[in-house]
């Protein structure tokens, strides 16, 4: 049987990246045997008229498979990739995901990159009698300036 399975877009840690495509490197990146997060930014505005204008958001998904859950981390960026806006931050147990496409190429990629995930499958399709909602959302704000 053929395998029909996407490939995935692994990446190096940042911490052995070096130079300018450091900054805007996607794709998916092993933290240790049992955690891998996965990164990409989403055109949000993007006007020809000012520079201040174009936006973009940064995604961060922090798959654990430790824990079975995911944190989903996002923030606002300007032209230059500084942050613009207060970072979010909300944890969702795998069974709360809608996609669950999403954890198995995430598990996919982490044994890809060397890691050792538990097994997935009884934490994706857990039957409740009520809806699952994140854990918790986050608003990260700005330190003032002075």
């Amino acid at each position: 049987m053929a395998d029909n399975k996407k490939k995935l877009k692994l990446v190096e840690p940042f911490n052995e990246n070096t130079g300018r495509t450091q900054k805007m490197q996607t794709g998916y990146e092993k933290i240790d045997d049992d955690r891998v997060v996965e990164r990409y930014f989403v055109p949000i505005l993007w006007t020809s008229y000012s520079e201040r204008a174009q936006r973009s958001q940064v995604v961060t998904t922090l798959y654990d498979f430790k824990s079975f859950t995911a944190t989903i981390y996002s923030m606002t960026l300007d032209r230059d990739g500084d942050p613009n806006g207060n970072e979010t931050q909300t944890v969702v147990p795998f069974a709360g995901l809608e996609n669950k496409q999403a954890v198995l190429d995430a598990r996919r990629a982490l044994i890809e990159l060397g890691g050792q995930p538990a097994e997935v499958e009884e934490y994706l399709n857990v039957a409740t009698t009520r809806e699952i909602k994140p854990m918790r959302t986050l608003q990260m704000k700005k330190p003032a300036n002075g």
